[in-house]
């Protein structure tokens, strides 16, 4: 994805992320951008297609706090990208949040592979699922109410990865 005019939310999704901002969460996303790493695409057209993507969300009230991502490709062998765990690490250190406090929802198996070397339950969304997710969801609506179910600490507390 690196063309801002064809960004749409997935059905549901402001909705959801709104629902998990109310409650304390604050919205991160980490991000593989492999199509940087090959020249496909360069970090200004990744910039864009965020700012894109926060325009949309904002009409839903939500605010995402950071965007870390691995611009290399899979030759490149890095420990920033899914499944390897440095940015997770990173945006973890940087709120000062224990992984088993956090919620990854993401579409890929890495991201859930990821997510359980972090040891911080994870949501994989669309029909490829993942057997390392804690959580198989139909939909982005679907994972939200899975971490809304289990969801039993105090606001203050929550904090999303």
């Amino acid at each position: 994805l690196h063309e801002p005019e064809r960004v749409e939310l997935l059905p549901g999704s402001g909705e959801g992320l709104a629902a998990l901002q109310a409650l304390g969460f604050q919205l991160v996303v980490v991000t593989n951008q492999q199509g940087i790493g090959l020249g496909y695409y360069g970090t200004r057209e990744f910039i864009a297609v965020n700012q894109a993507m926060f325009r949309l969300l904002a009409r839903h009230g939500v605010k995402v706090s950071r965007v870390y991502y691995c611009p290399h490709s899979m030759a490149d062998e890095c420990r920033c990208r899914k499944p390897e765990t440095l940015l997770l690490e990173r945006a973890l250190q940087y709120y000062g949040a224990r992984a088993e406090m956090c919620y990854l929802i993401g579409d890929e198996d890495s991201d859930a592979e990821a997510a359980a070397r972090l040891g911080c339950p994870s949501v994989v969304v669309g029909p490829r699922g993942s057997a390392r997710a804690s959580y198989q969801a139909a939909s982005f609506a679907d994972a939200v109410a899975w971490v809304l179910r289990r969801e039993q600490r105090a606001p203050a507390e929550a904090a999303a990865c």
